[in-house]
C-alpha cells in the first residue's frame, strides 16, 4: 500500500484538523485521534466475501466482544483486522505532522523485505504493520507499538481514548512486545557492524504507544515517546530460553511428532516416531523454518485461527487466495493452497494448475472413484438441479489430542483433516446456507475421507498437511498452556529464524468449466470442458489499471448486457432497476448486483461458446440418442485452527501416568 495518497490527504485536511487528526482533548495524556475513513477502501472483499463498508456498518462502531459475547462482532474484528492493519502507515505520517521532519528520513523496516523474499519470521509483523518500525539507517529507531492495558482480570479491550499518560502507555508497550522487537533490534545492529558505520553507544529507540479502533476506522495514538538506548538484546527476564538446538536435533532425525511434555523448568521434551519415510512439505525436509512459520501464525495470526480458502474477488473470473495466521509466501501455506486446488479435482475432475482431466489417472488407483459432478449426474434426485454449489473443507473435526488435566503433556492420536461442505446459495447474498447435503455431496465426502491414504499417494500435498496439523498442534498446545499460567519457554526466539524465498499466489483464475451431464439417473459419461480461458478473456475487458470501475459505472455496463429473454437475466435486470430507484447507493450493493450480473453473462458464454471438437463431440453423443444436460460450474477451503480439536480433548479431561 502506498503511502502518498494518504499523506496527500492529511495536507488536503490540514486546514480543518478535526477531519482527519484531532486531539483526544477531552483526557489528559497527549494522545491524538487519526481517523482514517476517508481513504479506506470499503469496497474491498473480506474473506466472507463482504466488502469492509457493508462490515463496517454492521459493526456499528461497537468495541471487540468480551470472550464468549457478541459472536457476530467477533467474526467482524476478524474479517476487518488483516485489511485495516495496514492503514498503520499513518501512524508514521501523523508523527511526521507533528514535529520537524526527521533528517535523515526514516523508513519503514518491514518493506525493506519483499513479500516472498528471504527473510526473517518477524519482517512480516511489521510489513503488515502490526508493528510499525521505522529506522534512519544510523541507529535510531521509531516504533508504533499497540498498547492494551495490563491483564488484571478487566476486559481486554482498551479504553478509548486510552486513560494512560501516553509515554507510560508506551513503556508498557515497549514490555510487552520485547520479545519480538529484540530481534528486529539485533538486526540493525548487525546492519550497522556490516557497513562499517561509526560504532554507537546503542540504538536509540523512540517507542510511541497506539490502539487501534478498528470498528471506527480510527488510531489512537500517543504522540509522548518512550525513549531508550539498547545495547543488550537478551531476551531478560521471565520466559526460559527455548532450546533450538534440541528442535533442529528432532527434526534432523527424521521422526513423526508424536506429542509433547512441558518440563517444570519451562523447557519443552519431543515425542516422535518412526515411520516408513520420515515427515515432507512440498518433496523436501521439515525445517526449522516450518516451526516459525506455525508458531507465527498461532501466537502472532491476529483474531483469527490459521486458515486458506479461495475467495470472491469483485469479478466472478477471478479468486483472492486468503490465507490467515500469515501463511502467505510459505511452505504450509502453500500446502494448503494445493489441497483447496485438489478438491476442484475431486469436484469436477480437473487440475487447474496443470489444466488436464485427471480422473483415468486416479481411476487407475482407485476405481472407485467418482467426481461430485459425476454423482450429481448418476443420482435421479438431481433432476433440474442447478441452484447452489457446494464448497469442499478441510476441518479438524477428527483431530484427536490427549491432555492430561495439568495441561502438561499432550499426544495426537490422530492428525488428520476431515474433508466436509459449506452450502452457498448464488442469491442476493452469496451467504452461506444452512440445511443437510444432498446425497452427491455426502457420498463425495464420504469417499474423499475413506480413500484420504490412496489420494495422498498420488496428489502428495494431502499427505503433507497431515505434517501441518501436527506443527500446529504443538503450537496451539504451547499457547494453552501458557495462558493456563503453565511456564513455557520463548517461542518469540523463533522469529529470528530466516525464512527461504517462496512467493505464493494471491490471487487464481477460477476454474470455469462447460459439464455436458446425462439425464438425472443415467449411467453414461458426464464430459468436462475446461473455460478458463473465457475467464482470461473476460478478464481483459477490465480497466487496465487494475482497479475496478467505479461501482455505479460497472452495474451500468453489466446490465447493459443482460438479456431480457432469458428468464433468469431478465429477473436480475428488473432488481437491478428497483434498486435504482432508491435514494442511497451503497457501492457495496451495487459491486454485488455487478458481480451476479457478470456471472450470469459468463456462465451463459460459456454455455454458448464451445471450440469445434468439442461441440462435435457432444453432437456425436446427442446423434446416438442420449439426452444431455449442459451445465457451467464454478467452484474450498482449510480451516487449520486446532482450538477446537483441544477443547475436545479438555473435555474428556484424562490422566496420564
Amino acid at each position: 500500500m502506498s503511502r502518498r495518497p494518504a499523506i496527500a490527504l492529511l495536507l488536503a485536511f490540514s486546514h480543518a484538523p478535526s477531519a482527519a487528526l484531532a486531539p483526544d482533548s477531552e483526557l489528559p495524556g497527549a494522545w491524538v485521534r487519526v481517523d482514517y475513513g476517508a481513504v479506506v477502501d470499503r469496497r474491498q472483499l473480506s474473506h466472507s466475501g463482504e466488502p469492509v463498508g457493508a462490515l463496517l456498518r454492521k459493526l456499528g462502531g461497537r468495541p471487540l466482544p468480551p470472550p464468549g459475547e457478541r459472536p457476530a462482532d467477533l467474526a467482524a474484528y476478524r474479517l476487518l483486522e488483516p485489511i485495516l492493519e495496514p492503514y498503520g502507515f499513518l501512524l508514521s505520517d501523523v508523527l511526521d505532522s507533528l514535529a520537524p521532519a526527521p533528517d535523515p528520513p526514516l523508513v519503514e523496516v518491514g518493506w525493506l523485505f519483499q513479500p516472498g523474499a528471504p527473510q526473517p519470521a518477524w519482517a512480516d509483523l511489521l510489513r503488515s504493520r502490526r508493528l510499525v518500525v521505522e529506522s534512519d539507517g544510523r541507529g535510531r529507531l521509531r516504533m508504533c507499538l499497540p498498547w492494551a492495558p495490563r491483564p488484571n482480570g478487566a476486559a481486554s479491550t482498551p479504553p478509548l481514548p486510552p486513560a494512560l499518560e501516553s509515554a507510560e502507555a508506551a513503556r508498557e508497550a515497549w514490555e510487552r512486545w520485547w520479545p519480538v522487537i529484540r530481534h528486529v533490534i539485533a538486526a540493525e545492529q548487525r546492519r550497522l557492524s556490516r557497513t562499517g558505520a561509526p560504532s554507537r553507544q546503542g540504538i536509540e529507540v523512540a517507542a510511541h504507544a497506539f490502539v487501534h479502533d478498528l470498528a471506527n476506522t480510527t488510531f489512537h495514538l500517543g504522540t509522548r515517546p518512550y525513549r531508550t538506548v539498547v545495547t543488550d538484546t537478551d531476551t531478560g527476564p521471565g520466559r526460559p530460553p527455548l532450546d533450538v538446538a534440541a528442535l533442529e536435533s528432532f527434526l534432523e532425525s527424521g521422526e513423526r511428532l508424536e506429542g509433547a511434555r512441558l518440563e517444570p523448568d519451562g523447557s519443552v521434551i519431543l515425542f516422535g516416531s518412526r515411520s516408513a519415510s520420515p515427515p515432507r512439505l512440498l518433496g523436501g525436509p521439515v525445517r526449522l523454518s516450518a516451526l516459525a512459520v506455525a508458531s507465527r501464525a498461532v501466537f502472532h495470526g491476529g483474531l483469527s485461527e490459521p486458515y486458506m480458502s479461495l475467495d470472491r474477488d469483485l469479478s466472478p473470473w477471478t479468486s483472492i487466495v486468503t490465507y490467515g495466521g500469515r501463511l502467505e509466501d510459505t511452505r504450509i501455506g502453500l500446502v494448503s493452497l494445493l489441497c483447496d486446488i485438489r478438491f476442484k479435482t475431486f469436484s469436477l475432475g480437473l487440475d487447474i494448475l496443470e489444466r488436464e482431466d485427471l480422473r483415468e489417472r486416479v481411476r487407475r488407483e482407485i476405481p472407485s472413484f467418482l467426481t461430485h459432478l459425476e454423482r450429481l449426474a448418476a443420482d435421479p434426485g438431481a433432476r433440474g438441479f442447478a441452484g447452489q454449489q457446494p464448497r469442499l473443507w478441510f476441518y479438524p473435526d477428527d483431530v484427536e489430542i490427549t491432555l492430561p488435566e495439568e495441561g502438561d503433556l499432550f499426544a495426537l492420536r490422530h492428525a488428520r483433516m476431515t474433508a466436509s461442505s459449506e452450502r452457498v446459495v448464488l442469491g442476493s447474498s452469496l451467504e452461506a446456507a444452512g440445511g443437510p447435503d444432498p446425497p452427491w455431496t455426502r457420498e463425495t465426502i464420504a469417499a474423499i475421507n475413506e480413500s484420504y491414504d490412496a489420494l495422498s499417494r498420488i496428489f502428495p500435498e494431502l499427505a503433507d498437511l497431515d505434517q501441518v496439523v501436527r506443527l500446529l498442534s504443538l503450537f496451539t498446545w504451547l499457547e494453552q498452556a501458557s495462558e493456563e499460567g503453565l511456564d513455557t519457554p520463548d517461542l518469540d526466539v523463533l522469529l529470528a529464524v530466516e525464512l527461504p524465498a517462496f512467493p505464493t499466489p494471491r490471487r487464481l483464475p477460477n476454474l470455469i468449466v462447460y459439464g455436458a451431464l446425462p439425464e438425472s439417473g443415467a449411467t453414461s459419461a458426464v464430459d468436462v470442458f475446461d473455460r478458463v480461458e473465457l475467464g482470461e478473456a473476460f478478464l481483459r475487458l477490465e480497466p487496465p489499471s487494475g482497479r475496478p470501475l467505479p461501482a455505479a459505472r460497472r452495474l451500468e455496463r453489466a446490465a447493459a448486457a443482460l438479456d431480457s429473454k432469458l428468464p433468469d437475466q431478465a429477473a436480475l435486470a428488473r432488481e437491478i432497476e428497483g434498486q435504482r430507484s432508491r435514494p442511497v447507493q451503497e457501492e457495496d450493493v451495487l459491486d454485488l448486483l455487478a458481480y451476479r450480473a457478470e456471472r450470469l453473462l459468463m456462465h451463459q458464454t460459456v454455455l454458448s461458446v464451445l471450440d469445434t471438437g468439442s461441440r462435435a463431440r457432444l453432437e456425436a453423443r446427442r446423434k446416438a440418442g442420449e439426452s444431455l444436460r449442459a451445465l457451467s460450474v464454478a467452484i474450498g477451503g482449510l480451516d487449520l485452527g486446532m482450538g477446537q480439536a483441544f477443547a475436545r480433548a479438555r473435555g474428556r479431561g484424562v490422566r496420564l501416568g
